[in-house]
């Protein structure tokens, strides 16, 4: 559908204009009565009808020149003062609004978002019950909303990708909730606990107030990516591509990803925290999802859009170069192309994959408004300044006055001739002589005008506001230009970092294979994955990392020794944080005893010990314990089952999974079962201590109760983190989780 615009027509804006000038004659008499009957608070009157005839005629001539752009994707409102766009796929419902008052009624149209509050539309307002014009647009909008649901393309209205952006968001704004509370609640209690004891409050505050702060702007930036998630995950859909995850060091991991059809790729890298960093890595079928602009980064998740990752292009050209080469290099450009989750019917048929995901967003510009606002308050700050240089001086006659300087004077007003009487801040070092004397200074302008002050600018807020204006015009129009500069040098590194054609990080021509996956053939897509025993050992050593060597110490075996010797089985136990507890406490309570002296940080190792070991024992008492006598029974079982075992990670929270197939299992065999496992590595590099990708499992356990299975591989136990699945191909739920596994989703 073409591009419409819904606004008032000339007769409605005339309305409009008529109604402005009635409340600006209605405002007017307002002011003038309230300068001829305050007494002597006339400013602050005449200011507040000013100020309230000022916000009227800012709504009138909003409402008056407001308009909405209906797209093909998204809703574009134009105001006189701003713009937003807001895409058709957050959008729930297009409704009527009926409002009403003392002097009539009156109707708007809204729209109701996912998240947030409904927003008016710009340009489609009604007087009447039944206007045939706002009915027309009504309709209209709801037409272009409605054609928008039948042939959405964006990746926000795939599968459950809407689902995980709205977690992603509310994670974001519960992390920022949770550093500004502990902020404001140090600042509550530092300021409560100082009034009782001045010690040790301030190593609190500084402490808490300072984690709670790197909390917030942990919680500031991920809102920020999560908004920037939203308006790129409704732009265009999602893009199946092959994928390579880099091993880095302690930096952010990095991705390459190879354009389907093509030989170009793009360079990523990931923007999360170390302990998300494991979602970005490919699974078993060496797949991940893109949405973006390879300029300006984009979300980047397994198969099936449920778990996002912001990516941003790796910057440096040696890096990505160097990048591209080491994928190249395991493979890349030997992998299939995979099946594209979406198409783009918006767009036509013969659209690119390009044209949609590429189409830069419009900036809005911020830093000139902010550069513009700033040079605003400025100037009122200089303003403010040359008119004090005006301010009259006059002479003081001291009344009264005490030893720290406070006086009360008299003067005569240099504009009536009246006399006034007020407070000052007299010289206390002034020459006896002039004891009844003193000299000071009278505002001249408003709001402050008559105020007395001294030479040191003590006795009136206006010097300090004027101070006040100044820096924050100066500082916000450094704050601008710094802002400005650096989004011009990213656009200019953007340009730079564009991976066209041959380079990095193009995208194909109109050549792009596209497959519209509705319900149905995706089951077919489903019922063509091969899921023998020859493709998932194919895909396992593919996606296995490499065997290193590790000074790391092999665990105990549980059948020979007690069970607490075993580091993970501890670690499930939970009674290591129990004994840390209580050893923490312990400690504290010693050196207190023998007289060491009692701060802060001596509490606070009392309190966390004491948390630490209450939560931990109930953990041990709930679950631990129980969890670990089961296991060790199962992993001394004494009768052995040898089973063929294929081993590959679940894309979506990088568990080591265990596909077990038959005794017997030839190159065709189907899984018979699935056992996800605990990685015995640390928590820095959990995949050390694997074992190889294929190979024969030695399962022990019991089938009594819960069906509990420890599986011996290379001499070693794997712990299980769940129990043994029994799975059956024939089954369409066990055919999806295998399917998940290899990464079709």
């Amino acid at each position: 559908m073409p591009d419409t615009w819904i606004a008032f027509d000339a007769a409605a804006r005339r309305k409009s204009w008529w109604w402005t000038g009635y409340l600006t004659a209605v405002f007017g008499g307002l002011g003038v009565a309230a300068a001829l009957t305050a007494a002597g608070e006339q400013f602050w009157w005449v200011f507040s009808v000013a100020v309230c005839w000022l916000l009227s005629v800012v709504y009138m001539v909003n409402r008056g020149y407001g308009r909405s752009l209906l797209t093909s994707d998204r809703i574009v409102f134009r105001t006189f003062f701003s713009r937003r766009s807001i895409p058709w796929v957050e959008i729930v419902d297009i409704e009527k609004r009926r409002h009403q008052a003392r002097s009539g009624e009156w109707w708007d149209l809204r729209i109701v978002r996912t998240h947030g509050r409904p927003l008016a539309i710009p340009g489609a307002f009604a007087t009447r019950r039944y206007d045939s014009a706002f009915e027309e647009k009504f309709n209209l909008i709801r037409e272009y909303w409605s054609r928008f649901a039948r042939v959405s393309t964006a990746a926000l209205a795939y599968g459950g990708t809407r689902a995980a952006l709205a977690d992603y968001r509310r994670r974001a704004w519960r992390l920022l909730g949770m550093g500004l509370g502990l902020v404001a609640g140090v600042a509550v209690a530092g300021v409560s606990v100082e009034a009782v004891s001045g010690e040790w409050s301030g190593t609190v505050a500084v402490w808490a107030g300072g984690g709670g702060l790197g909390i917030a702007v942990i919680g500031v930036g991920s809102v920020r990516i999560a908004a920037r998630m939203g308006n790129t995950l409704s732009r265009g859909p999602w893009i199946a591509c092959p994928a390579v995850a880099l091993p880095v060091g302690t930096g952010a991991p990095r991705l390459v990803l190879r354009v389907p059809g093509s030989s170009d790729f793009l360079a990523l890298t990931v923007v999360a925290v170390r302990q998300r960093y494991h979602l970005v890595v490919p699974g078993g079928s060496g797949v991940l999802w893109w949405c973006g602009d390879p300029r300006r980064g984009g979300v980047v998740a397994q198969p099936g859009g449920e778990i996002l990752a912001w990516a941003r292009p790796t910057h440096r050209g040696r890096r990505r170069e160097g990048d591209v080469r080491r994928a190249v290099s395991l493979g890349l450009l030997k992998w299939a192309a995979p099946r594209q989750p979406q198409c783009s019917e918006l767009h036509g048929a013969n659209s690119s994959a390009r044209e949609v995901i590429t189409t830069p967003p419009r900036r809005r510009p911020l830093f000139r408004w902010v550069g513009l606002l700033a040079a605003l308050v400025m100037g009122l700050g200089i303003a403010g300044s040359m008119a004090a240089e005006r301010n009259p001086q006059v002479d003081l006659t001291v009344v009264q006055e005490d030893a720290r300087g406070n006086c009360s004077v008299t003067w005569r007003d240099p504009w009536s001739g009246a006399e006034r009487h007020g407070p000052f801040r007299c010289d206390p070092g002034r020459d006896p002589i002039l004891s009844d004397w003193e000299t000071g200074f009278v505002v001249s302008y408003e709001p402050w005008k008559g105020d007395l002050y001294n030479a040191d600018l003590e006795g009136t807020p206006a010097n300090a506001v004027n101070d006040g204006l100044f820096l924050t015009g100066l500082l916000g129009l450094a704050g601008s230009g710094i802002g400005g500069g650096i989004r011009i040098a990213r656009r200019v590194t953007e340009r730079r970092t564009a991976m066209r054609g041959s380079e990095p990080g193009g995208w194909p021509g109109d050549d792009v294979p596209r497959v519209v996956l509705t319900k149905d053939n995706a089951a077919d897509a489903r019922e063509l994955t091969d899921l023998s025993y020859a493709a998932w050992a194919e895909l396992a050593r593919r996606t296995a990392r490499p065997v290193s060597e590790s000074t790391r110490r092999r665990e105990a075996d549980v059948r020979s020794l007690p069970w607490w010797r075993v580091r993970t089985l501890w670690r499930i136990s939970q009674l290591g944080g129990v004994l840390a507890g209580a050893g923490g406490g312990l400690a504290a309570f010693l050196w207190w005893r023998f007289g060491g002296e009692t701060d802060v940080g001596l509490l606070s190792i009392v309190v966390a010990g004491c948390v630490t070991m209450v939560i931990s024992g109930w953990r041990a008492k709930s679950y631990g314990l129980a969890t670990v006598r089961r296991l060790v029974r199962a992993a001394r079982a004494p009768v052995p089952v040898l089973r063929p075992y294929v081993l590959v990670h679940d894309p979506h929270d990088g568990m080591p999974v265990l596909i077990l197939f038959p005794r017997h299992a030839g190159p065709d065999a189907l899984p018979d079962a699935v056992l996800t496992v605990l990685p015995p590595g640390s928590v820095k590099r959990p995949w050390l201590g694997l074992p190889h990708p294929v190979g024969t499992a030695d399962l022990r356990g019991w089938l009594d109760e819960e069906p509990t299975v420890v599986p011996w591989i290379e001499g070693q136990a794997l712990w299980p983190l769940q129990g043994l699945r029994e799975v059956r191909t024939e089954s369409a739920e066990d055919r999806s989780y295998l399917c998940r596994l290899v990464g079709d989703s």
